[in-house]
Parts: structure tokens; sequence; C-alpha cells
């Protein structure tokens, strides 16, 4: 018996430590921790260290490159048979030779530039690509966060619900049992009741969910952390703030990566060009060895390449890219035309969102006094059961679009927030 009441008191000492351990988190906390742990985030950190890599191995392409080569042979027997006079033996039994060559590109008909300059654009790429993995998981968060506090505030509310409930089911019962009313009121009473269990039951569910969601975004577990906000219905407040003022489709990050797109289609065409032109350098050779008593090197070679068939093929490549870049400035222009009607479309949907916020809370105000007077009318017998259950439901549910306007008023503002980035 006592180990029981030491293991039962166990189990309430961790289960209070865990609750007091839990984090109270903000808007802010929760964005801040989704930036330093989520996956699209550290996915685009790493994407951007890769093209720094590729950038500046893309650099070194202006050096002149170093490359060494050893060789050796060995033939039994003297089987390897030499012209007379060559080398000054017959046959050669064995021998080896190694190599230096360093290639020095005088005139590359501007690829290297071209591509370092490449490169260094898909640095720039890789970082707006960042902002803009950045914006879908903040806005993401942000929806998941006020979706949490909805769900929390529909749940409050039903549990107000129910405790209202109850009282009215005790009154019920008295009346009941003096003869007052019949039978039949107390039993709606109930099935009211048995609904709002069910609604409790499905909520609560959507909330773990819910939490889950935004926890592995924040990389986090779900049961270390409680959300900071709440929306109050005690007084249905309306809301208060700055004119929001319209953004502009060119600033944004998602049109910035087009032009960029747009801008790398122009240097894919230059290299496709270049691919035509002659390709000049220097290549200095030393060779050093034992083959046939002799030392062999330095050598010092002139090197001209001249892509002939590139002639004739490369214009049809020259021509694949260009209809690319006409391709990529056609997006460019319809995609800053979709995001300037995204952004009015947004704006308005967060004005309308306002707009409902100010009718539910007006709507609170109206259900709460219909409420009272059904009350009162039921306690002197004026109206029924029905009625008073039908005036509490409307208090409910005015409660519940009070909170779901207030949470997507905040959801539409980030949305819009986020596009105009």
């Amino acid at each position: 018996m006592l180990k029981k009441i030491l293991s039962t008191i166990t189990f309430l000492l961790i289960l209070v430590t865990a609750v007091r351990s839990q984090d109270i988190l903000t808007l802010d906390s929760c964005r801040q921790k989704a930036l330093m742990n989520n996956a699209k985030v550290v996915n685009a950190d790493n994407n951007i260290r890769g093209a720094q890599a590729l950038s500046k191995a893309a650099y070194l392409k202006f050096f002149p490159s170093l490359q060494g080569e050893l060789a050796g042979f060995y033939s039994p027997n003297n089987l390897m048979p030499m012209p007379n006079g060559v080398m000054g033996t017959d046959e050669l039994e064995h021998g080896w030779f190694l190599d230096l060559v360093v290639n020095a590109p005088i005139y590359a008909g501007g690829r290297i530039n071209n591509r370092y300059k490449m490169s260094q654009l898909e640095v720039e790429m890789a970082h707006t690509e960042k902002q803009l993995a950045e914006k879908d998981v903040l806005k993401d968060v942000d929806r998941l966060y006020w979706n949490l506090v909805a769900l929390e505030g529909k749940l409050r509310t039903l549990t107000a619900a129910d405790t209202l409930l109850k009282e009215v089911e005790r009154v019920a019962g008295l009346a009941v049992k003096n003869g007052l009313r019949n039978r039949n009121d107390l039993l709606q009473v109930q099935l009211e009741r048995n609904e709002n269990e069910s609604e409790v039951s499905k909520i609560t569910n959507a909330i773990e969910v819910n939490r889950m969601m935004l926890a592995q975004y924040m990389g986090i577990d779900s049961h270390s952390f409680k959300i900071a906000d709440a929306v109050d219905t005690s007084e249905g407040k309306l809301l208060t703030g700055s004119v929001i003022t319209s953004g502009n489709a060119s600033a944004t990050t998602d049109i910035q990566l087009l032009r960029q797109k747009v801008k790398s289609a122009e240097y894919e065409v230059k290299l496709e060009k270049s691919n035509r032109l002659p390709e000049v350098g220097v290549e200095v050779s030393y060779g050093m060895g034992n083959v046939g008593g002799f030392t062999i090197g330095p050598f010092f070679l002139g090197i001209a390449k001249i892509p002939i068939s590139e002639w004739f093929t490369g214009k049809h490549n020259i021509r694949s890219k260009e209809l690319k870049l006409q391709n990529a400035r056609t997006a460019l222009d319809d995609n800053t035309r979709k995001m300037d009607i995204k952004i009015r479309s947004l704006l308005l949907d967060v004005e309308d969102a306002r707009r409902q916020v100010s009718i539910a809370a007006k709507s609170i105000e109206q259900a709460r006094e219909n409420l009272r007077i059904n009350q009162s009318s039921y306690l002197s017998g004026m109206t029924i059961m029905s009625e008073l259950l039908k005036a509490q439901n409307i208090l409910q549910k005015s409660e519940s679009k009070y909170i779901e306007a207030y949470s997507t008023y905040q959801i539409k503002l980030s949305e819009y927030q986020q596009a105009i980035r």
C-alpha cells in the first residue's frame, strides 16, 4: 500500500514538473524557433553554402591549372623493340617518366568570366530562395499559431457553456421535481450537454494535431510549450490599428527571383555563344625520368583550339537558349501582374476580416442580452426550455464566430505581410 502511495506521489510530482517546465511562447518566439530549426530554412542555408563553394571553384578557373602524370613500363626479356638508332639501343627493358603540366588560359571566348558571373548570380538566387523559404515558414507558423489560439478559445467557450448548462439543468431538475415543469425540459438540457461534450472531444483532438504540427515547424516537442495569446470574448473588443497600405508587386521576393532567372538565362545565351569562339592558352610541360638513359623536357607549347563543328551546330543551341530567355521574360511580366492582383486580393481579404470581427463583436453583445431576457422569462414561466437553450446556443456560436473571425484576421494579415515582402 505504501509503495502505491509513493508511486502515485512520484507520478504527480513528475506531472507537475512537466507542466511547470512548459515554455510560454509568443508568436515572435515561435517564429524565431521555426527560422532556426525548420527543415526548409536549414536546406536553404545549405544551398547557399553549396552555391558559394561552386562560385569559389569557378573563380579558380582564372588561374593556371597544374597536372602531374607518372608512367612506367617493364618489358621482360627485352621484348620492347626500338628502331635502330633511337635512344642508342635496339631494345628497352624498363623505364619510367614523370610529367608536370601547367596550363594557363589566355583567351577562352569569355566562357570563364561568364561562368564565374553566373556562379555569383546563383549565390544571389540561393539567398533569394532562402528568403522565400522563410516567407513560407513564417506564413505557416502564423496560420498554425492563430488556429491553435482559435481552437483553445472555442474550447474555453464550450467549457463556459457547459457550466451554464449545468446550472440550467439544476434549475430544470428542481422545477420538474416540484411539478412546475415537465420532464421534457430536463431531457432537452441533457441532450444539449451531450452535444456540447461531443464538440469538446472534436476540438480537443484538433488542438492536439495543430499543436504537433506547430511543434514540428519549430523543431521542439509538442508538449513542451504553451501559446501566450488568447482571444477574450468577455467584451468582444473591436480591432484598432493603423491603416494598411498596398504593397508593390515588383519589390517582392518572388519577383526578385524571377528577375534573377532572366539574368541567368541571359548568361546562358552568352555561354552558348562563347562556345563558338576559339580558345588560346599556354602549356608548360616538364618531364623527367629514365628512358634509355635520356632525360626528356621541358616543353613549352602554345595551344589554340578552334571549335569548327560548333559553327554549324552552335546556332541551333543559341536559338534554344534565346527562346528560354524569352520565356523567362514572359514569366517575369506575367507573374508581376499576377502578384499585383494577389496583393490587392489579400488586402481586400484583410479589410473584410476586420469587418467580420466588428460584426461578431456586436453579435456577442446582442446574444448576451437575448440570453438574459430568456433566462428571466424562463424563471418566471413565460417561455419554454427550447427558447432558453436556443438563446444559449446563439451566444455560444456568437463567441465562437468572434474567436474565429479574430484568428482569421490575424492569418489574413500575416498572408498579406508575407506577400509584400
